[in-house]
């Protein structure tokens, strides 16, 4: 157990800050409720529940979240292009229902705030420069006297 733990709390310190906020971000959307629906991991298991709808929004909040705890383990590159689209997605979803079918019951300043959020991850994403490599550095040699051979006397 301990080295279970230990080997969590070494993944979490390797991965960039970045990284942490999406793998965050993705579990947050998997097991916590939204504004579309209640937590989606305990409506998609719920067999009581008959709504096909709010089940529908469920698996597309587990989708959006899985596509980010994705990309907390990819190269930058597709981790911008997945979690790029999954806050690009949701941001739409959440307009399109909260705004046009006006079918959730919450304020707008709410769904303004988590669509504003949402758009502002995706601009972020998509316009972060990429992180460059560190190039390994190549010691040279310090120039040396030549040989007393050539050397004239």
């Amino acid at each position: 157990e301990n080295s279970g733990r230990a080997m969590i709390a070494r993944l979490w310190s390797d991965l960039p800050f970045l990284n942490k906020v999406m793998l965050l971000h993705g579990l947050f959307d998997i097991v916590a409720p939204n504004p579309m629906t209640a937590a989606p991991v305990f409506r998609l298991v719920d067999l009581q529940f008959r709504s096909k709808k709010k089940r529908g929004w469920a698996w597309l909040f587990a989708m959006l979240g899985s596509m980010k705890i994705y990309s907390a383990f990819a190269d930058e590159l597709t981790a911008k292009r997945v979690a790029g689209t999954a806050y690009l997605w949701q941001a739409i979803s959440i307009s399109i229902e909260g705004f046009w079918h006006q079918s959730i019951p919450r304020p707008t300043k709410v769904l303004g705030t988590t669509i504003a959020f949402c758009a502002a991850i995706f601009a972020w994403l998509q316009l972060r420069r990429p992180e460059l490599p560190e190039l390994p550095t190549v010691q040279t040699p310090a120039p040396t006297a030549p040989p007393e051979e050539l050397v004239k006397s």
